[in-house]
């Protein structure tokens, strides 16, 4: 993985430019998908697991601290971490288990 900053340093071609360019081939934009390559591992592994009495202690090491977790897991899901496990929810465990 690079860092945008880094691309547009390599490239020569500004931040805006590349994401306009990354949106019209992959239909989001980098930061985007960054957050969903993030969050996908977290998710499959709550689904997986099974886990109900909380998430696994500690954040998980993709993101920087607790706050920036929790923003990004309400973007992605709708709820608060807490929230989302008290709320009867078998989407995750249907779509990543396929039962």
């Amino acid at each position: 993985m690079v860092s945008i900053i880094d691309l547009c340093r390599r490239s020569g071609y500004s931040k805006r430019y590349l994401d306009v360019r990354f949106a019209d081939h992959v239909g989001l934009n980098p930061k985007l998908l960054a957050g969903i390559m993030r969050f996908q591992p977290v998710f499959r592994s709550y689904s997986q697991r099974g886990v109900v009495s909380g998430f696994p202690r500690g954040i998980p090491a993709s993101y920087y601290d607790q706050s920036h977790f929790i923003r990004e897991f309400k973007r992605f899901t709708g709820r608060s971490p807490g929230s989302y496990l008290n709320a009867l929810n078998d989407f995750g465990e249907i779509f990543y288990r396929g039962t």
